[in-house]
């Protein structure tokens, strides 16, 4: 048997998105029958979704014989088909395969991979397109909500979100969680995020910079931050328009509210200045 990787031959070195092999195999079986395939087999696409297998091969007792699989890996489930053919149009078949998962919860309905016997719905607050890291091409829905089937048994089962491409609307604030599930629990994992704009305030009042470590609000969404030096704030998750309450003491005086509005033009940056 004989088996070797084929990636520089097709121009690309990454084989953690794309996979290309080439195998061959010879045998000999005891009367003198040799049996010799060879065959191509990979993935493609992100996240290695899609596989898939070519094989042709010669029987000096019954002939050619070959098969073609493909199987692709959704965050909604899998499904996979394979052509199989003998010399003479003798047994020929196509098989074909659909398979999933779905819970039903409080945030509605969530499609996804096949279930095990103990599974984790993850909430990422309506970060979308999210993937979790060390699974099966498994990212998060519409509604930052996604499925990890199989999770270990009274162990603990480490839950993390990849952050690396988020676009320039979405901040996941913890994108890691532990968790211990018993044997056949549906467990949730939550993980905190904000989605909208992010910007980077300078606040005043009376012309002054407010105080260092003064507490600001969003009033209509309950964002919090504090204040940096000169007057500088740092908000994730904000609306196209709003009200910010900035606090530095307990008397009246020592607070104010601040009005903002982002502009169309300012909407499609990564932080807002």
């Amino acid at each position: 048997t004989i088996s070797f990787p084929m990636n520089a031959f097709f121009g690309s070195r990454d084989r953690v998105k794309n996979e290309i092999y080439s195998n061959s195999n010879i045998v000999r079986n005891s009367s003198g029958g040799n049996v010799i395939q060879t065959g191509l087999n990979g993935s493609l696409l992100e996240h290695q979704a899609l596989n898939y297998s070519i094989l042709h091969g010669q029987n000096t007792d019954t002939g050619g014989f070959g098969t073609a699989a493909v199987r692709l890996d959704t965050k909604y489930g899998s499904g996979g088909m394979a052509y199989n053919f003998a010399e003479g149009g003798k047994d020929t078949s196509i098989n074909y395969d659909l398979s999933g998962g779905m819970i039903l919860h409080s945030g509605g309905l969530t499609l996804g991979q096949s279930l095990g016997d103990t599974n984790i719905l993850v909430d990422a607050k309506g970060a979308k397109n999210v993937k979790i890291e060390n699974s099966r091409n498994i990212h998060t829905d519409s509604r930052g909500y996604a499925i990890l089937p199989f999770a270990d048994n009274y162990r603990m089962n480490r839950i993390a979100l990849i952050t690396d491409d988020l676009d320039h609307k979405t901040e996941i604030l913890t994108n890691v969680q532990n968790i211990v599930p018993m044997k056949g629990a549906i467990i949730k994992a939550n993980f905190d995020s904000r989605i909208g704009h992010r910007a980077l305030i300078t606040l005043k009042h009376l012309d002054n910079h407010v105080p260092y470590a003064s507490a600001v609000t969003e009033e209509n969404q309950k964002i919090n931050s504090i204040v940096g030096q000169d007057g500088q704030t740092y908000l994730s998750g904000l609306a196209d328009k709003g009200s910010l309450k900035i606090v530095w003491g307990t008397s009246a005086a020592e607070s104010c509210t601040a009005p903002y509005t982002i502009e169309k033009a300012d909407q499609y940056t990564g932080l807002i200045n």
